[in-house]
């Protein structure tokens, strides 16, 4: 992997953050290789750019509501060769800067994979929102 883990974990988090703070679903989906598998936290599979496409124009826009979103690297490690398994936390917060009650904390973990020039995808990745009491 051209980048260490760790490196590519902060990259992950930052192009990701940024696209969601913007509600830009375009880019958040560009983020992602074309065939990637994604898991929504409610369980849905969703297969391609197309198809995550069409789920974040659903969700996305307007869905801050005033608020923030932050992304956090929790885990990184290695996977194989130019492979690396990515742990982001990620929270909701209102415009006040509390933390949202219901839905606020989820937990996104990734399978990102580099290209001999340094580029990096997301090739799988899954939702889970967290319990308030976790």
């Amino acid at each position: 992997m051209s980048l260490a883990p760790v490196e590519t974990a902060q990259h992950v988090a930052v192009a990701l953050q940024e696209a969601h703070a913007r509600e830009d679903v375009d880019r958040y989906v560009e983020l992602f290789d074309p065939a990637a598998t994604w898991i929504t936290s409610r369980g849905t599979l969703i297969v391609g750019r197309k198809e995550l496409a069409e789920y974040l124009a659903r969700v996305m826009p307007g869905g801050l509501a005033g608020g923030s979103v932050a992304y956090r690297v929790a885990h990184a490690r290695p996977a194989g060769d130019g492979a690396a398994v990515v742990v982001i936390e990620q929270e909701y917060r209102r415009a006040d800067g509390t933390l949202k009650e219901v839905g606020g904390r989820h937990r996104h973990t990734y399978v990102v994979t580099t290209e001999s020039a340094g580029e990096w995808s997301i090739v799988a990745g899954q939702n889970t929102t967290v319990a308030a009491d976790a």
